[in-house]
């Protein structure tokens, strides 16, 4: 009676054996209980696809022969160091999260990878990318990084996911114009700050941050999804603009949040402008709550003496009789002022 690594180890060689013979361009080897990436993969330089994820492999390597791989799945193993990739210039699809892995190196002759993700890994540094491209979608989140740095020659990124980092500030991103969805949550950003660039900007997500105010955010016309849960925000005036364009608020957890295509998510705020009474209420009426706040800053009241001097005939009493009326005097003042 065979072993379960024997078992897994006949299965293993089965699988490359079938993808020999078929010429296959797929090849899944994960869940298999490797410690290192089988050498019979030589045989293999039709493949396309190499699922390896979730082993125990701990090294890169014996993958020269794949010169057409354009998906590489290491995901889940026990990898320290990111290396013996260089002659894989096909790559477009590399995902090496939750793995061991300190810092980011070896990549620059990927110039096809449009995908990287090293989340839930040991990363303290943004590094080593610059020569990436044709990078679409960087998967940084769930490592030990302090400062957002090293994306700006990465034109083509559209989506970054840095969420549950040490992160304390917005910086460094107005180069990154093409980027539409941006991932911030469970850090220690204190400020809304340095997104002016970010034009196509469709979703952001602050969740579970330090955040008080949000004035920087006026500026961001497309958004139409906006997660600012568990943040210590008192006023939401500063998003005026995407009330008025009936973006639906929400009070729910986060996952189920970032299930909609579109909404401003305000769950665990301690809001008092306006207060939550409102708010619960929907857009209109917040969008009356400060229109009502406004005609009340301008209902100004004071006393005073006008001196109306001018010849006779030149129309002081009827200036006198309008300005006796209220309204007429609310409205001359509102001209006035503006």
């Amino acid at each position: 009676m065979p072993t379960e690594e024997e078992h897994l180890r006949q299965l293993v060689i089965n699988k490359i054996e079938e993808a020999k013979a078929r010429k296959s361009s797929h090849l899944d080897l994960s869940n298999l209980g490797l410690d290192e990436i089988p050498d019979n993969l030589s045989q293999l330089p039709h493949l396309i696809s190499l699922d390896l994820s979730d082993n125990n492999i701990s090294k890169i390597q014996g993958l020269d022969a794949l010169k057409r791989l354009s998906q590489l799945h290491l995901e889940s193993n026990r990898i320290n160091f990111i290396q013996n990739l260089d002659h894989l210039h096909d790559l477009k699809i590399l995902d090496l999260g939750l793995n061991r892995i300190g810092k980011i190196q070896n990549l620059s002759l990927l110039n096809n990878l449009s995908f990287l993700a090293l989340r839930d890994n040991r990363i303290s540094h943004i590094e080593n990318l610059h020569h990436l491209s044709n990078l679409e979608i960087l998967d940084l989140s769930s490592n030990e990084i302090k400062k957002i740095e090293g994306l700006s020659k990465l034109k083509r990124l559209s989506k970054l996911f840095l969420h549950d980092n040490n992160l304390t500030k917005i910086e460094n991103l107005d180069q990154s114009k093409s980027i539409n969805k941006l991932f911030l949550s469970n850090n220690k950003i204190y400020k809304v700050q340095n997104l002016n660039g970010l034009k196509s900007l469709s979703s952001l997500d602050l969740s579970n941050n330090k955040i008080e105010s949000l004035e920087d955010l006026n500026i961001l016309n497309n958004l139409t999804q906006l997660d600012l849960s568990d943040n210590p925000i008192k006023s939401i005036r500063p998003l005026e603009h995407l009330l008025k364009s009936e973006i639906k608020i929400s009070f729910e957890d986060s996952f189920d949040f970032w299930l909609r295509s579109k909404g401003l998510n305000l769950r665990d705020c301690p809001l008092q402008d306006p207060p939550i009474e409102i708010v619960n209420q929907g857009t209109e009426p917040i969008l009356r709550y400060w229109g009502k706040r406004l005609a009340k800053d301008y209902d100004i009241n004071f006393r005073g003496r006008i001196l109306l001097v001018g010849e006779g005939g030149a129309g002081k009493t009827s200036l006198q009789v309008k300005i006796a009326d209220p309204q007429t005097l609310r409205a001359c003042l509102k001209i006035f002022i503006f």
